[in-house]
């Protein structure tokens, strides 16, 4: 898995600070990306041209089970889609299952 951080701005109480984000590289199994309390950020799904592609986002370290953070279902012929900016917390970790023939996705997170 290549990560790659990158840093962004966010704004709590009227003030800005930075925070950085991990990427998960492009997936193509169905996976843990974090196995501790973090934030997803981003969910970015692509398909193979042809077949749809549908990423759910679990809140859970190990398994697609338990509370679902995001679920995001691209139609083949559109080649991509995603949510950016979530920002929602995972308590327990990050488990990302991917389904779709040829499906791959890219999770953001902190």
């Amino acid at each position: 898995m290549a990560h790659v951080e990158k840093t962004f701005a966010q704004e709590a109480n009227g003030r800005i600070f930075p925070y950085s984000t991990t990427s998960s590289g492009i997936l193509n199994t169905s996976q843990s990306v974090k196995d501790v309390f973090g934030v997803l950020v981003d969910v970015l799904v692509y398909t193979d041209g042809n077949n749809n592609a549908t990423v759910t986002v679990y809140d859970n370290p190990s398994a697609a089970s338990g509370t679902v953070l995001a679920k995001i279902i691209v139609k083949g012929t559109d080649l991509m889609g995603g949510e950016v900016s979530i920002l929602v917390d995972a308590q327990t970790g990050i488990y990302v299952d991917i389904s779709g023939t040829g499906a791959t996705a890219l999770i953001r997170y902190a």
